[in-house]
């Protein structure tokens, strides 16, 4: 059996990832966290959940800014571009989605790192939930 020594224990930070219910405009992003990584440490993104819970703006058909995603995408970017994420998820309906929690994504180049959630939609306004957790191995 494997324990956790207070040495290793002190050298793990614990960063949350929430966004608590809010209206996200059409063509808009929200910035959740910023997380400075140096070099020597390690960015991990263990758990992290995204839900659509509606589209506020009745009677509509949703056009996308960029057909390459859902009507919501949110993901950990290293730059301000929208290509720059390795972890992302969206969604195309209302539901709930999550990165595999058995399957975490690390970043170990040094520089600012941000979670953002998108509305992909030109004509849609939408109500969305995100929740995570990222960790920094010092």
């Amino acid at each position: 059996m494997a324990y956790v020594i207070p040495q290793r224990f002190d050298r793990v930070l614990d960063f949350p990832a929430a966004l608590p219910q809010t209206e996200l405009r059409r063509g808009n992003t929200i910035k959740v966290s910023t997380i400075v990584l140096k070099a020597g440490q390690r960015l991990e993104v263990r758990c992290l959940t995204l839900q659509l819970a509606s589209i506020i703006t009745p009677a509509i058909t949703p056009a996308f800014l960029t057909d390459a995603t859902g009507l919501v995408v949110a993901g950990v970017y290293n730059s301000p571009c929208s290509a720059s994420s390795a972890t992302l998820i969206s969604l195309g309906v209302p539901g709930v989605v999550s990165l595999n929690p058995n399957q975490s994504r690390g970043f170990e180049s040094p520089g600012t790192y941000d979670v953002l959630v998108t509305n992909n939609t030109i004509n849609a306004d939408l109500s969305v939930v995100l929740t995570g957790v990222l960790k920094v191995y010092t």
